[in-house]
């Protein structure tokens, strides 16, 4: 029985399923101490809390997520695309100075790099990243994501991509979902997956939250979620997007616009605070604004 479905993001193709889960309902405990409801912690434990983990997906030819050369050549302008779009919000987004800064520069860097060479992954997004991996800045503000951003944008394109990669991964959620399941969190890459199989679900869920969500990325994640258009997914009651303002991951801080929902369901959009960690999936759990949800939704649940 999964009362609630976990769902992982980025970079976990080293983790392994049960110690990450812990991590996670560690975090949401310190979440439900922080609103008063310490109590709620022994509604959820390992009994009935899954985690969704397609991170060993991404273990293949190596190290799949770490190595540009990986990615099939015809996903190579998704990928491109997916960076100048980080790099743009961490340019104009951001709240932070130092990360403004060390986005403009490698945005700009990136530009000129296209100029002098043929545009794609390795002449735009590779230079990318390795322009805000210069910017000491850039970590203080929130920013190390970027240390890692070839394997995220490896991980998304490839999702995006690769039919087997996201039907492997969707089915993985699936086999947790029981008609007792009242919670799906889904985090980066993991929003998108539990969207996906929100929509494929033929039951009622009753509560989505997405964490650091780049769903809404214009031409990029947006234009390929399945189905399309994208909309609300229609068995889900109350869907919770929370971001970060200085998470580039995520695509803004707002996707009630986007994905309108059905009569009697709504979506609820909320700006947090991660400070050093923008886009670390324990810093948006232990939040007030995820925290409150779930303790209303376990509180109106058997």
């Amino acid at each position: 029985m999964a009362k609630v479905i976990l769902v992982h993001g980025i970079d976990q193709q080293d983790e392994e399923s049960d110690p990450l889960r812990g991590v996670w309902l560690e975090a949401i405990h310190r979440g439900l101490l922080t609103i008063g409801q310490p109590n709620l912690s022994s509604r959820i434990d390992e009994s009935n809390v899954a985690m969704a983990f397609y991170g060993d997906l991404f273990r293949k030819a190596g190290a799949m997520g770490t190595a540009p050369e990986s990615l099939p050549e015809d996903a190579e302008p998704l990928a491109d695309r997916l960076a100048a779009e980080w790099l743009e919000r961490a340019a104009n987004r951001a709240s932070d100075d130092a990360l403004r800064r060390a986005g403009a520069d490698a945005l700009e860097a990136e530009q000129l790099a296209a100029q002098g060479e043929a545009q794609g992954w390795r002449s735009g997004a590779r230079r990318s990243v390795a322009a805000l991996a210069k910017f000491p800045a850039a970590g203080k503000a929130g920013f190390a994501v970027a240390e890692r951003l070839v394997t995220a944008l490896n991980q998304v394109t490839l999702y995006l991509t690769d039919d087997d990669t996201r039907q492997i991964a969707l089915r993985r959620l699936e086999a947790h979902l029981k008609a007792d399941t009242a919670i799906i969190i889904g985090h980066s890459l993991g929003s998108v997956v539990a969207y996906e199989a929100c929509h494929r679900a033929a039951q009622p869920i009753p509560l989505l939250v997405t964490i650091g969500s780049p769903l809404g990325l214009d031409n990029v994640v947006f234009d390929r979620v399945r189905p399309q258009p994208p909309r609300y997914p229609p068995n889900v009651t109350w869907w919770v997007n929370v971001a970060d303002v200085n998470d580039v991951v995520a695509a803004d801080t707002g996707l009630a616009q986007r994905f309108k929902p059905t009569r009697g369901a709504h979506l609820t959009d909320h700006t947090v605070d991660n400070r050093r960690h923008a886009h670390d999936a324990t810093s948006y759990l232990v939040q007030p604004e995820v925290a409150y949800p779930l303790a209303l939704t376990l509180l109106g649940t058997p």
